[in-house]
């Protein structure tokens, strides 16, 4: 995983204090599932037979191809159908696609844990 160095100043008591910090890149917090999930939401195609009959394929090829994210055709085929990149999801099921690191003054990024997922967290302030 592609690694980021940070620093950051922060006043305290009438000093700088300078903090260097190497963090890695966020994962996603959305799944290619998910994706696909709040693409359905989007268009209103609410079960795998709606999705199904888009597409001109059977309900169970389509749930399995959401639940196993190894079927590159149906996947294709997905989003075509939801109007999504079509590599871009092949490379999200296949976790090969992650945002390039942004190096922006005042902003750090964090991947912490929240109950039972994690979740990025945002740090912002005025250098």
């Amino acid at each position: 995983m592609i690694r980021t160095l940070l620093h950051f100043f922060v006043p305290f008591a009438g000093v700088t204090l300078y903090f260097s910090v190497r963090m890695a890149t966020i994962p996603l917090e959305d799944t290619f599932a998910d994706i696909i999930g709040k693409a359905r939401r989007g268009l209103n195609l609410t079960d795998d037979g709606q999705l199904a009959t888009r597409v001109g394929l059977a309900p169970t090829d389509v749930a399995q191809a959401i639940s196993s994210g190894t079927n590159e055709a149906v996947l294709r085929k997905l989003a075509k159908a939801l109007d999504l990149g079509e590599q871009t999801l092949v490379d999200s099921a296949n976790k090969k696609w992650f945002p390039r690191p942004q190096e922006i003054d005042g902003l750090a990024q964090f991947n912490t844990p929240y109950e039972d997922i994690m979740v990025n967290s945002y740090l912002v302030w005025d250098p």
